[in-house]
Parts: structure tokens; sequence; C-alpha cells
């Protein structure tokens, strides 16, 4: 019996915790990627997750697009130039924000919530769901390089490795 209990338990914790789907969001906000190019091999990425999502999901998610998006535009490595990660939000109380500009957001965490004022949010900074609930999400400013990645370069990514492992971390297909 107890075995059967600590099994029920850990496919439950599994459950919970499940990736989200690597799609692209067809509406701003909602599960999956958004990606803006905004000039001189510079893009903003983001992933935003369900409420079963993890931090980690969510900002891998986001890092592979970021290696999509380079290897589409023929470049090598990535540069995170900022990166915005946005745990545990209330998705209902953003959804009815707009997503640039600024606005109130609420930021749970184990001491409970708190509204926070955003001055300055990234593209596809926002969250919604459906469902409501808590959501992740996680937005990159990326610059595209080409050629050999120096070994001193600060949050580069190689975007071939990055995207294999990546989808081999979550069993998904190239």
């Amino acid at each position: 019996m107890r075995v059967m209990i600590a099994a029920f338990a850990i496919a439950l914790a599994a459950a919970c915790a499940s990736p989200p789907k690597y799609q692209e969001a067809t509406v701003l906000g909602m599960e999956g990627y958004t990606d803006q190019n905004l000039g001189e091999d510079r893009y903003q990425v983001s992933f935003t997750g369900t409420p079963s999502s993890t931090t980690d999901s969510v900002r891998d998610f986001a890092l592979l697009r970021a290696a999509e998006l380079t290897l589409r535009a023929e470049g090598d490595w990535f540069e995170v130039i900022t990166e915005s990660p946005i745990a545990n939000v209330d998705a209902a109380r953003l959804a009815a924000l707009s997503d640039t500009g600024p606005g109130i957001a609420k930021d749970c965490g184990v001491l409970g919530c708190r509204d926070v004022l955003e001055t300055n949010r990234p593209f596809g900074s926002g969250a919604y769901s459906a469902g409501g609930g808590k959501v992740f999400a996680h937005s990159l400013e990326i610059r595209v390089h080409s050629g050999e990645m120096p070994a001193d370069a600060a949050n580069a990514y190689d975007a071939k490795a990055t995207s294999l492992l990546i989808w081999d971390r979550y069993n998904l297909i190239p």
C-alpha cells in the first residue's frame, strides 16, 4: 500500500511540473514563444509557459527559440543582452495589462503576494492563461553572431549545441 501511495505521489508531482508545449504563441501572452526582429542582428524572444511549467523549462524554451532564430539568420552563436524572467505571476491580472509600458503585476512568493509597478516591461513579458493561475514567462534580447564564439564571451551560447541540448532534454523532435 505504501509503495502504491509513493508511486502515485511521484506520478502526481511529475504531472504537476510538466514542461510547456514548444510552439508559437498564436495570441500574444498565450503559451508558447513570440519573437520580434529588432534590426541589426538583434531579436526579442519570449516564452510563456502554463501554471504547470517550471521556470527552468520556460527559460530553456526561450533559449531554444533564440538558437533557432540564430541558425535561421545563418549565425553560429548568440549573446543574451538582457534577460527578464517573470516567475509565479498571476495570469489573470497580467491579462488585463498591455504588453509594453507601465502596469501593475502581482508578484507572489512563499510569504504571500504583493503588487509591483512595472515601468518598463519588455516585449512579450506579459502572461495570460485562459484558466487563470500562476504562470512563468521569460524574455530575452539577443544579438546574433557569426564565426567562432570567443572563449571569454559572457552570456554566449552556441546555437546548434544549445538547440540539440534542449531538444534532447525535453524529448522534442527537431
